[in-house]
């Protein structure tokens, strides 16, 4: 399984305690859909985040895990919502992967292999978690402000989204900026990913810094490089078995 946690660790353009995310707030349900809209817009707004069809980018990536840190290099090519296709350096060798909704497959130094289900199933999860503001929800009830949070000293208003890949998503918006500076969700463990140095791509603001905490342990940290958007990929290209 060592190869299939590096790779889904980076899937997520992923130290404080996990806390649970709190329940919708009798009453507060306008602002939670309020909160999410203002971290839309500070990001670019609906439309241009909705015209984001496909991305390309480079990740370089410290992975903390039990048995030591390592270093990764990625490069990953999206097709929203839903095709990706991932070549991965680690220490052993490389792995170049590849999904669809349809299924996906790896090769690495065993040979190529299919995905199973339950790799897939993360796999999906996983992305649908990171562009949530490319693919944001559209029905208010989908949302509910979750209360106040503070993130490295930013004040901020929690949002939890239902059923983002399997379960529940708390989003913290930074109140002064817009920004989405945390991400918390639950799966195996508790996870938290601070998201820092925004810069502005194409009319967009998105975070080129990724900080993951698992269990509160510090689990990743990947910066984003050469990123590119609406560069015309293929899916057929992405999904395409080496030989």
């Amino acid at each position: 399984m060592a190869v299939s946690v590096a790779w889904l660790l980076l899937l997520t353009a992923l130290p404080l305690p996990w806390r649970p995310a709190a329940q919708a707030v009798p009453g507060q349900a306008g602002k939670g859909w309020a909160a999410l809209e203002r971290a839309l817009q500070a990001a670019g707004g609906r439309d241009k985040l909705a015209a984001v069809r496909d991305m390309s980018f480079d990740l370089q990536s410290r992975v903390v895990t039990p048995q030591g840190e390592f270093d990764i290099e990625s490069k990953s090519q999206v097709i929203l919502p839903g095709i990706v296709r991932q070549e991965s350096r680690l220490p052993f060798g490389v792995v170049v992967m590849a999904f669809s909704s349809a299924g996906g497959w790896r090769k690495g130094l065993q040979g190529p292999e299919k995905l199973s289900a339950a790799e897939l199933r993360i796999a999906q999860a996983e992305l649908a978690r990171a562009n949530i503001l490319f693919r944001p929800p559209s029905d208010p009830s989908a949302v509910s402000w979750a209360g106040e949070d503070s993130v490295d000293g930013r004040p901020c208003d929690a949002v939890e989204i239902a059923n983002v890949g399997g379960g529940p998503l708390r989003l913290c918006v930074d109140r002064a900026s817009g920004d989405v500076v945390k991400r918390s969700y639950r799966t195996d463990a508790s996870v938290e990913e601070m998201a820092s140095d925004f810069r502005e791509v194409n009319g967009l603001r998105l975070s080129f810094r990724l900080r993951v905490i698992r269990d509160g342990k510090l689990a990743r940290e990947s910066v984003t490089q050469n990123l590119k958007i609406n560069a015309g990929l293929k899916a057929e290209d992405l999904l395409r078995r080496p030989k």
